[in-house]
């Protein structure tokens, strides 16, 4: 089952990923498909998105940590690299509004 899209909506970068204890497993990355994207010790996993119980501060999952880890993919379960247009346009703006405030630092410094 498929999370609802307000759920999906809240769920930022570099959330905790607690399983159904509250104990935290992994950090989340974003949304990719069906599955959310984490990282744990600087491995990348999916874990399908039926698992995601609810979004508060922390993103809770219906399972246990060893349920969790069972059902991970290491390997991106979409077929293709996450790259979309969209992703590629919030990248372009990230590196301008870094040079856009580099510059008003720069003009401050002359100041």
């Amino acid at each position: 089952m498929a999370v609802d899209p307000n759920t999906r909506r809240s769920i930022q970068h570099d959330m905790r990923v607690r399983d159904q204890d509250g104990v935290e497993i992994a950090r989340t990355l974003r949304l990719e498909g069906d599955y959310l994207k984490v990282v744990t010790n600087g491995d990348e996993h999916w874990i399908p998105d039926g698992l995601i119980m609810r979004v508060e501060q922390d993103v809770f999952l219906n399972v246990s940590a060893d349920e969790a880890r069972g059902t991970w993919r290491d390997e991106n379960p979409n077929g293709h690299p996450y790259v979309t247009e969209a992703h590629q346009r919030h990248e372009r703006s990230e590196v301008k509004g870094e040079r856009l405030h580099k510059k008003g630092e720069q003009r401050n410094d002359q100041q």
